[in-house]
This record gives structure tokens, C-alpha cells and sequence, in this order.
């Protein structure tokens, strides 16, 4: 029942009871001149009771169909919620298990330190198997991930998921790959940051790093003390160690800073500076 039929209802029931009123005195008063008008007129005024109480019945029924045909398009409103819900689950490859993954809360017990960036922090301890990441993604799998030339992922145990550490604990520009390649393969609990919390994939800033065997926590720090003992030759050089890191130098030798060609790198040079 719209609003404007139930007002309209209530409305007429309304004038009729305003009827049965204003019509007793004048009955009265007919009643003196007509003998029996009196009855007539309690006659009438009961026709006019029952015509009003009927039109109040009226406005009940139609109010309850109302009420129940509300409570069907809210379910049916529910129901399709319920159904848009599921196929953006699945049209964002959610499943059961990660729902229930996206409620754990990874921070508890972590001893990890934010950077205080403005990406979106999130303290982050779990356990996880060190893993190449092209090996997981494509199947080419070389022996002990790759001899450090792969970026190593940690495949975490609560959800299977693929998580990216982006850098190690040093403030220097730095990659995990130094600190995870020892535990290729291995299980490992590690303890950090997950950084971009509107990332598609965030990454990781691995901290702290655990063997399944090892009782004792280990900093996220390897790379200085191996690049050292690895590149003596350079060491005394001008400039950071990624200005003079022989991987480096050797391909802007080949290709250029943008690695377009010494040519590209010229006009670029020339144009902006």
C-alpha cells in the first residue's frame, strides 16, 4: 500500500467517525419532532460505526501487507548484497582462506621498527619458506635460487601467499636477497614491516630473520659485512657502495646510466643540465 492510500484511508475513516458525532445531536433533535427518529437515527449511527470500524480494518490489512511486502524486498535486497559480495570475492581471487588469513593479526609479538613512511606501515612476524620468486612464477627454478642473481620471496605459511621483501634492515638501498640466500629453501620465521596498504602486493622490510633450527634472531644486516669482504678491490673509491659495486659500474659501462646507450645518456645530460 503506497503512503498516499494509506493517508487517504485513514482519512475516510476519520470522517466517518467525525460523522457519527456530528449527526447524534441532529438525530436528537429529529427524534422530537418524528417520534422513532431515535431509533432510526441509533440505527444509522451503528451503520456508520461499522462502515468506520470496517475502513480501520481495512488500513490494519493493508498496513500488514505492507509490512510483509517490505520484508520480502528486504530479502531479496539481502540477497542481492549476499550475491555482489561473492562475485567481487571472485572477481578479486578472494577465497575462504584468505578471508580468514586477512583477520590475523601479524604484528602480534613483533619486535620490528617503523620507518615512518608515508605509504602505510604494518609490523609483520610470520613464518615462511625462502623461495625464488621467478621459480615460482614460472618454473624456471636454477639451483640455490639463483646464486643471488634472482629476487627471493618468502611464500608464507598461514596463507600461501607471495610476499616481496623489498630491502633488508640497513638504511643504505639495499635488497633481502643477502640475508634470505643462506635459508634457500628453507622454513625461516622472519619479523619486519609490510609497507603500501594500498599496494595490490605490499612489500616487505625484512628486520630479523630466525632458521626453523636456530634459537636465536638474526639482524637483517648481512649485506655490508659480505659486500665488503667481497669487493676490497673497490673499496677505497670515491662515493657509496652502489656508485662503485663492479655489477653495476660494469653495466652502466655497456648500456648507459639509462641504459638506453652512452649516446641516449649524452643528450639527456645535455637537454637537463
Amino acid at each position: 500500500m503506497s503512503i498516499i492510500t494509506r493517508i487517504s484511508a485513514r482519512g475516510a475513516a476519520a470522517a466517518l467517525a467525525a460523522l457519527c458525532l456530528s449527526a447524534a445531536p441532529a438525530f436528537a433533535q429529529l427524534d422530537e419532532i418524528l417520534p422513532g427518529a431515535s431509533e432510526a437515527a441509533q440505527d444509522a449511527m451503528e451503520a456508520v460505526g461499522e462502515a468506520a470500524s470496517d475502513a480501520g480494518q481495512s488500513i490494519q490489512d493493508g498496513a500488514e501487507s505492507a509490512l510483509d511486502a517490505a520484508g520480502e524486498m528486504a530479502d531479496d535486497a539481502m540477497e542481492a548484497a549476499e550475491s555482489a559480495t561473492e562475485a567481487a570475492k571472485e572477481a578479486l581471487g578472494l577465497s575462504e582462506a584468505e578471508e580468514e588469513t586477512a583477520a590475523i593479526d601479524f604484528s602480534e609479538g613483533s619486535e620490528a621498527r617503523e620507518w615512518g613512511l608515508p605509504a602505510g606501515e604494518t609490523k609483520a612476524r610470520f613464518t615462511a619458506t625462502v623461495v625464488d620468486v621467478l621459480c615460482e612464477l614460472t618454473g624456471d627454478c636454477p639451483e640455490n635460487c639463483g646464486e643471488r642473481r634472482r629476487q627471493l620471496g618468502l611464500l608464507r605459511e598461514a596463507d600461501g601467499k607471495l610476499i616481496l621483501p623489498a630491502k633488508n634492515a640497513q638504511p643504505i638501498f639495499t635488497g633481502a636477497v643477502i640475508d634470505l640466500e643462506p635459508y634457500c629453501g628453507q622454513v625461516v620465521e622472519v619479523d619486519g614491516v609490510m609497507v603500501g596498504d594500498e599496494l595490490p602486493a605490499p612489500l616487505y622490510l625484512l628486520q630479523r630473520i630466525k632458521g626453523e633450527d636456530e634459537e636465536e634472531w638474526s639482524a637483517a644486516n648481512r649485506f655490508s659485512k659480505v659486500w665488503i669482504a667481497e669487493n676490497e678491490d673497490v673499496l677505497n673509491l670515491p662515493g657509496r657502495w652502489f656508485n662503485k659495486d663492479p655489477r653495476i659500474t660494469s653495466r652502466i659501462e655497456e648500456n648507459g646510466r639509462l641504459g638506453l646507450g652512452k649516446e641516449a645518456d649524452a643528450a639527456f645530460a645535455e637537454e637537463w643540465f
